[in-house]
Formats: structure tokens, sequence, C-alpha cells
């Protein structure tokens, strides 16, 4: 089977929980069942069941990822910055100035 997805993540600033991850959700899902008959080719074989069950899956990932998911890692900032630095983060913004960018901008202070 191959599985072929599309979707968007984007990070989130947890600023009470001092915590960043990621949320988001899967917008496209391509399921195809294929068997290589030579060493260049790619023949589709039945595998409904497979599919059946691998059918619910774009909504299983989708759970994972929506906002206040914990099923995804977090980077728990506020208290990385404090333990290895010694400062103390106040402020956190995210901001996107161009695709694949991401800008964080943070408001930090001695502890």
């Amino acid at each position: 089977m191959y599985v072929a997805a599309a979707g968007t993540l984007s990070p989130t600033w947890d600023p009470e929980a001092g915590e960043l991850s990621l949320v988001g959700s899967l917008d496209r899902l391509d399921l195809t069942c294929a068997q290589p008959d030579a060493p260049t080719t790619l023949a589709l074989h039945g595998c409904f069941s497979e599919l059946l069950e691998a059918a619910d899956v774009r909504a299983r990932i989708d759970a994972h990822l929506r906002p206040g998911a914990r099923n995804l890692p977090k980077l728990a900032l506020r208290e990385l910055l404090a333990n290895e630095l010694g400062v103390d983060l106040e402020a956190l913004t995210l901001t996107r100035p161009r695709p694949g960018v991401l800008r964080l901008n943070a408001s930090l202070r001695p502890q």
C-alpha cells in the first residue's frame, strides 16, 4: 500500500504553559495498492480490505493534530530557557514572513 498525504502543520504558542507545539490538519490522503511486477513497473492489485481498514486514517491523524491534542511532542520553551540560560520568557510571537519561514520573537529578562 502506498500512502500520500498533503496538509498543514502550524506551530502554536501556549503562553500559560510556556509550550511551543504543532497543530494542523490533513487536507488530502491518497491510498493506493500496488505491487512491483518488474523492476521498473508497478501493477495495481486488489487490497480492498486494507483500504477499508485505513479509511479512517485521516480522521485519526487530524485528531492527533487538533488544537489542544497532547499526542505530538511539545517544546517546553519557558522551562528550557529558565533552566539552561537563566532567563525568563515574558512573551513570544510567531510570524510567517513567507512560506517555509517561521520567525519567533521573544521578550526575555534575566532571572
